[in-house]
């Protein structure tokens, strides 16, 4: 783990995974997998954060949980972006980049650790991070390819009490956020996704774009609207997010999205769908636990 990462552990998580809020995780260990709700996954960052500080004060070191951003703002734009609310208060998320960017550099608790040196900058970082003996975990994911990654300290401390095992976890969560590619190409050929996708790209044309999919719309923010004056660029930026999530409820192209993507999912081997039901267990699980420490808020 970076060093960086391991001190800015919330910008990461409150960026990770995709949906809107939803209800709470509760049920039985055979309960169908869903995605997390913004809350939720706020809620799961939140109490890492004060897991992590409240290891650290027991070593006697000072760590600040710190949530830069608000649920809001942590959300993920996601591939396909519904929310029209959402996005004429931000557009694509340029300005909470910003923001995210900033709250890097002001972060107490790299202050800290860049304000340390020699053995104390150590012993800092190795009980954080558990230093370069922590334990390595490595997975081999559905497609070939290996991921390791070492987590000790207090940081390891903090996923193990939200997550119980963590090779269990890391297995599980690691396997999960890397199937798409096992089935990308299957669902942007499905008929329903496809007729969806048409929908959607004659909606953007009524608003004055002709885009042929949202992938098209991020390319064209990539592309063209950096190259407009300053002042000119974040109002580019929301009407082009507007449209997009206009024409994606209207058309329902992300719900019809993620149908076509479980149904996928679920045809996946045996194994996978071990990988999955477990990951979605332990997720519930840590949620229970989250609202013990930081609460419903």
């Amino acid at each position: 783990m970076g060093l960086a990462t391991a001190v800015l552990l919330v910008v990461s998580l409150a960026a990770c995974g995709s949906g809107t809020a939803g209800p709470a995780a509760t049920g039985g260990p055979d309960e169908a997998p869903r995605r997390l709700g913004d809350t939720e996954r706020y809620r799961l960052a939140h109490a890492e954060q004060v897991l992590i500080a409240d290891c650290m004060a027991g070593r006697g070191l000072p760590y600040r949980v710190w949530l830069p951003l608000s649920v809001a703002e942590s959300r993920p734009v996601g591939p396909v972006l519904d929310d029209p609310r959402w996005a004429r208060e931000h557009g694509y998320g340029s300005r909470i980049e910003a923001k995210a960017a900033a709250a890097k550099r002001e972060n107490p608790n790299l202050a800290h650790l860049k304000s340390l040196t020699g053995t104390r900058r150590t012993a800092y970082l190795d009980a954080l991070t558990g230093g370069p003996d922590a334990p390595e975990m490595k997975v081999t994911l559905p497609n070939g390819a290996t991921i390791t990654s070492k987590l000790g300290g207090c940081t390891a401390y903090a996923k193990k009490r939200l997550y119980g095992d963590r090779r269990t976890w890391f297995t599980a969560e690691r396997t999960t956020t890397n199937l798409t590619p096992l089935y990308a190409a299957k669902l942007t050929r499905a008929p329903a996704y496809r007729a969806a996708l048409t929908s959607w790209s004659r909606c953007a044309r009524t608003h004055g774009y002709t885009l042929a999919s949202p992938a098209a719309a991020r390319e064209r923010l990539r592309t063209r609207i950096p190259k407009l004056p300053a002042d000119a660029r974040f109002t580019a930026e929301v009407r082009l997010a507007v449209t997009e999530a206009r024409c994606a409820r209207e058309t329902r192209l992300r719900h019809i999205a993620q149908q076509t993507e479980d149904a996928l999912r679920a045809a996946l081997p045996p194994k996978i769908q071990r990988e999955i039901r477990t990951h979605s267990r332990l997720q519930r699980a840590a949620l229970d636990r989250a609202r013990d420490i930081v609460g419903t808020t």
